[in-house]
């Protein structure tokens, strides 16, 4: 396996494909704040939603680790962050993924309770399914008028992505 600083250099290739792989392989190494400095800065300049996704998934991803992750920046609010403005349904899927060990956290159900009215069914259908049950059964109606419990297929989806 190369070495962290070779993997940290890869996050800046040229071909987002080094750079997406670059990002996975940092998944299995405990985050550092280097490590998270440049994976952060990697989902904000990165134009490929894959590459993006890579990034924010080793980020948010504890079960991947080997080792607790103990870091001073805030990642927790940098997902919340990413949920909030990514264009792409697949990217803010993966905070969702990630926030769910922080799910207690007030602004974490906040952002969540956000997501309910996200264009993505798919980002409406995880943010729910994190949500305290009874919360969730509060919540009668989505962004489309749909009740909770419906069925809704892919056709109902309004979301491009």
């Amino acid at each position: 396996m190369p070495e962290r600083a070779e993997l940290l250099e890869a996050l800046r290739h040229a071909d987002p494909d080094v750079r997406r792989r670059a990002a996975r392989a940092l998944d299995h190494l405990p985050l550092d704040e280097r490590t998270v400095e440049a994976l952060i800065e990697l989902a904000r300049r990165e134009t490929i939603p894959a590459v993006r996704s890579a990034a924010v998934h080793v980020l948010a991803c504890e079960g991947c680790k080997s080792e607790a992750c103990q870091t001073s920046h805030d990642i927790v609010g940098f997902l919340i962050d990413i949920l909030r403005n990514d264009v792409s349904a697949d990217v803010r899927r993966q905070t969702i993924d990630g926030l769910r060990s922080a799910d207690t956290a007030p602004r974490v159900q906040a952002a969540l309770r956000e997501a309910l009215n996200d264009a993505a069914f798919k980002i409406r259908w995880k943010a729910a399914y994190i949500l305290p049950f009874e919360e969730r059964e509060a919540i009668r109606t989505n962004r489309s008028g749909v009740r909770a419990g419906s069925r809704v297929t892919a056709a109902d989806d309004p979301s491009p992505y």
